[in-house]
């Protein structure tokens, strides 16, 4: 895949997303806007993923969720607590868990794929 940096950046939070929706039970078209826990929990993993392996802005994110930079930062946090006390998360744990394997899953295979072309398009010189 050759792509810049935005445009990676952007295939990632696609996926994580995308992803999210079949790890957490969630439909699209709710996900942005619902206020039922299901969902909450879901933006708030894919809030904390994206922070955390795709070093994304507090601010981009939030623009790209539709939400405040402050909700953003909120959920990071509250995600940070959750993680902390698995014997009482269980369940959360257990999808967040799965969708950090997929999304790492995922960036291997970016990685790989960048690697091979750029391998290709420097041995073309």
């Amino acid at each position: 895949i050759d792509s810049t940096s935005g445009d990676r950046v952007r295939m990632i939070t696609y996926y994580v997303i995308s992803r999210c929706l079949v790890v957490f039970h969630l439909r699209e078209e709710d996900f942005f806007s619902s206020r039922l826990k299901a969902y909450r929990e879901g933006r708030m993993a894919c809030y904390h993923i994206l922070r955390k392996y795709n070093e994304g802005s507090y601010g981009r994110m939030a623009q790209q969720f539709g939400q405040s930079m402050r909700t953003i930062l909120y959920f990071c946090h509250r995600c940070d607590d959750l993680l902390s006390l698995p014997q009482f998360n269980r369940s959360f744990i257990d999808r967040y868990n799965l969708l950090e394997s997929d999304t790492l899953n995922f960036i291997a295979k970016l990685n790989i794929k960048s690697n091979e072309n750029s391998q290709n398009t420097g041995s073309a010189t």
